[in-house]
């Protein structure tokens, strides 16, 4: 379970204190302060395009999430000036829709909506979220005797998955969504059916609405239930009245600085060679600590939730890349950050040597050179002394190493072993032999072993919790063959527990090991950077 706390630029929220004027004629200088006239320069319409034809064609968030991210900001202004136009029609809830415009293009952006389920508290601040989902041609219906609600209503979109009108319900009502989809998994698997999708369930909850009761005792459930849900606390300062009470003050105060979350990432990395028992003192004496530091940032954490943020004030494609691919999720009893990678979206590729022909060796080197067009990379199989890898590489079409069909000790050469490949926007995992049977021509291809799981099957020689347990890293696809799971432990964790999320948890029928001890995770949305030895191949996700 995840929170976020992104905040909204205060230019945003300009219209509603504009004088009293008629709105119509307030129109142009309302979008020209919330920043739409003065961002032209930056994502320059095309010749005749006005404002908000970028939205023609974008009648559903499908076509939105094939736009590059240098396209969203664009989206966002559009939205912006069509919803203040609208509204200067049929009244309505303006300001908290403005808080939300970015942050509604960037959840399109990144959630498969609406398998993904999006829940708004309250719903009034919906007005983009509709404009986006099919009911742009109805938006100045708003309020109106037979036109769109001003609340979301399940009747009128299949993108809106409840409805309230009422503040404080959206995080009790992402919960019940959620345990119904482990339900859903959990008979399938018991009938030896396939697991359906295992969908993403987001409540956007505002400060104001956190006050209430009713989202801690939804808070308190979800935290006892472990059931995977993201809940987004949007702390704008833009409820219907002036948010008051101590719990506004606290939200005020919550802080997260860049150079703590490295010097915590790093201290975590040394932590790990510890023993088991002092680690887990370590965690939890930094955990204290960081209370301190941050003035009581951990009380989400406190109650089950892996706490990232807050999020400062960020532009839609930051929004969107803020939001993906990395995050914590707690599965088997243990702690893992998983990167989900859409290859429709973002491109999946394999790094060894630079232009200099000397090989990364490092996240942060790596980072460095790809600048920031890199969303996230990791460790992507074994190597030698000289980081060249131990099987087959291929790069950008050419095989640089063979496919290593040979005998021998270690994890690499436990049979079956296997190949995580891309072909285009594709990917896959298979296990060595039928991988060379397939003859597949890639455009990226590593080797590395055992697989930890086959068809759907556990490797038959991993133990359901032996006794290596060891900071891991590994990969699997989902049947789709356009999405990849990339997942890394926190802490040591046994091959079975590690098998098992990608079978259990992350929905990957196929599954590779990458490798242990050495792995590692660059994740910039998570603020994260790990040191090791120095490394041989490298994965990673760059924008399309």
């Amino acid at each position: 379970m995840t929170a976020v706390v992104p905040a909204v630029p205060p230019e945003f929220t300009a219209p509603l204190r504009a004088s009293r004027e008629p709105r119509r004629r307030r129109l142009g200088r309302d979008v020209a302060r919330s920043g739409t006239a003065s961002r032209t320069e930056e994502f320059p319409l095309a010749e005749n395009e006005s404002v908000t034809s970028i939205l023609d064609g974008l009648e559903e968030p499908a076509a939105l999430r094939h736009l590059p991210e240098s396209r969203l900001q664009a989206v966002a202004d559009a939205v912006r000036a069509e919803m203040i136009d609208a509204v200067s029609v049929t009244g309505g809830h303006l300001g908290s829709g403005l808080g939300v415009v970015e942050l509604t293009v960037a959840l399109h952006h990144v959630f498969d909506t609406p398998d993904d389920r999006i829940i708004w508290d309250v719903g009034h601040q919906a007005y983009p979220h509709k404009i986006l989902t099919g009911r742009r041609d109805r938006i100045r219906t708003l309020r109106q005797g037979g036109g769109l609600s001003g609340f979301t209503k399940r009747s009128e979109s299949v993108y809106d998955p409840f409805g309230a009108a009422h503040s404080s319900t959206s995080i009790s009502a992402g919960l019940g969504m959620a345990v119904a989809r482990d339900l859903d998994v959990a008979e399938a698997k018991a009938a030896g059916r396939e697991a359906p999708k295992r969908r993403n369930v987001v409540a956007v909850i505002g400060d104001g609405s956190m006050s209430a009761g009713m989202a801690y005792e939804a808070m308190n459930n979800a935290g006892a239930l472990h059931s995977r849900l993201i809940v987004i606390l949007n702390d704008n300062d833009m409820s219907i009245a002036p948010p008051v009470g101590a719990m506004s003050a606290y939200f005020a105060r919550l802080a997260s600085g860049g150079t703590y979350r490295s010097l915590r990432e790093t201290a975590k990395q040394l932590g790990q060679l510890l023993p088991k028992a002092l680690y887990q003192r370590a965690a939890a004496a930094e955990e204290y600590a960081r209370s301190l530091v941050v003035g009581g940032g951990t009380m989400f954490e406190e109650m089950g939730f892996h706490y990232v943020g807050p999020a400062p004030a960020v532009a839609a494609p930051d929004a969107a890349r803020a939001g993906a691919p990395c995050a914590a999720v707690q599965a088997q009893g243990e702690s893992f950050t998983v990167c989900t990678v859409d290859l429709r979206r973002q491109r999946v590729r394999l790094f060894w040597l630079g232009a200099d022909g000397l090989p990364y060796a490092s996240l942060g080197s790596l980072a460095a050179r790809q600048g920031a067009g890199l969303s996230f990379a990791m460790n992507a199989g074994m190597y030698d002394k000289g980081q060249a890898p131990v099987g087959l590489y291929v790069e950008d079409g050419r095989e640089m190493k063979p496919v290593s069909t040979a005998n021998g000790p270690g994890n690499f050469h436990l049979k079956p072993n296997g190949v995580f490949y891309v072909k285009g926007e594709r990917a896959g995992v298979l296990d060595t032999a039928r991988y060379l049977k397939a003859k597949v021509k890639p455009d990226f291809a590593t080797q590395s072993g055992p697989m930890l799981v086959i068809d759907g099957q556990i490797h038959p020689k991993i133990s359901a919790d032996g006794p290596s347990q060891k900071i891991r890293n590994g990969v699997g696809t989902r049947d789709d063959g356009r999405t990849a799971v990339f997942a890394i432990s926190e802490r040591p964790v046994t091959f079975g527990a590690f098998a098992r999320l990608f079978r259990d948890d992350l929905g990957c029928r196929n599954a590779l090991f990458l490798d242990g001890s050495v792995s590692s995770l660059y994740a910039p949305n998570l603020g994260r950077s790990d040191l090791s030895r120095p490394l041989g191949p490298m994965v990673g996700a760059v924008a399309r």
